[in-house]
């Protein structure tokens, strides 16, 4: 049985080497009990709804401000996990049992795994669509305001308004957010979404003002969301944030620059770029070559 972990981005690199390590967890069994695990994973079954896969996207995010990424994990169907709803008493059942309860209960539904889960175990960890899911209540879900996959789908006569809809109402609340960084980087952040279904049919302009931010959070956004435009529209931005002063911005900027420009003109560009920058380049380089050899493997195989 295959479940999904949501963690930060940050811990990507960590993950890939280490597996997930997992943490302390609390929660009421069937009796009331407090259950108090030491080492726990809390995952959601990869289940054909993508909706309640990744249903706590949007909320880690608000809690955090942070990007995550879905870390895609095997257990064996007969492995004992518990599930219930958040807050509310949950069972020990199979895993292959648990997945089946979330799809009959799908909405603020979690799973935790009572252990860590090694390195072999993970099967992938791939970026998460950021804006899935609800927000504060998992019984208050805006369908209208929504534009993934499963909301809006592809095809969809009116996507590009509500798109283009979400795009607004995101810079809004980053315009409204003053001197509140953390409204800032949740406003630049719900945009994301937007840019991924808009396919480069957005211009960069409201997301290209705050690049100049004194904000370390808003760069890191910006950068990180200048790779859903077009090169033309983003290069000059990306160059710039690649020697900027946190490792944060560099990091997103170089990423973003190797997605837009591709490797080689990225090695051009960044030829007096801070070392770190160009370090980073030949990193993601390397990687992009492991995976794209393992996927070829697996496809003969």
């Amino acid at each position: 049985m295959r479940f999904l972990h949501l963690a930060s981005a940050a811990k990507e690199r960590a993950i890939r080497r280490a597996g997930l390590a997992g943490g302390r967890a609390v929660f009421p069994d069937e009796s009331g009990a407090a259950v108090v695990l030491r080492r726990a994973v809390y995952a959601m079954p990869v289940v054909p709804d993508f909706w309640t896969s990744h249903q706590w996207v949007r909320e880690l995010r608000r809690q955090s401000g942070e990007r995550v990424v879905a870390v895609h994990f095997r257990l064996a169907d007969d492995e004992l996990v518990h599930v219930g709803r958040f807050g509310q008493p949950h069972r020990l059942v199979a895993a292959s049992a648990a997945a089946r309860w979330v799809m009959d209960n799908p909405d603020g539904a979690e799973v935790v795994v009572p252990r860590s889960i090694a390195r072999r175990e993970v099967v992938a960890v791939r970026e998460a669509p950021q804006l899935v899911g609800w927000v504060q209540s998992p019984d208050e879900k805006d369908p209208f305001g929504c534009v993934c996959s499963a909301c809006l789908p592809a095809g969809t006569p009116e996507l590009m308004r509500r798109v283009r809809a979400a795009f607004r109402a995101g810079i809004d609340r980053a315009r409204r957010a003053g001197d509140d960084e953390d409204e800032l980087v949740h406003g630049l952040s719900d945009v994301q979404f937007a840019l991924e279904r808009a396919r480069g049919r957005l211009a960069p302009g409201p997301v290209l003002a705050y690049a100049r931010s004194p904000s370390p959070r808003a760069r890191r956004e910006v950068a990180w969301l200048l790779r859903f435009f077009r090169r033309r529209q983003v290069e000059e931005t990306l160059v710039a944030l690649a020697h900027d002063a946190d490792e944060g911005v560099r990091e997103n900027a170089v990423d973003g620059l190797l997605r837009v420009s591709g490797a080689l003109r990225a090695g051009v560009l960044l030829a007096h770029a801070p070392a770190e920058a160009r370090a980073k380049l030949a990193e993601l380089v390397e990687l992009d070559a492991s995976l794209f050899g393992e996927n070829k493997r697996r496809r003969r195989g």
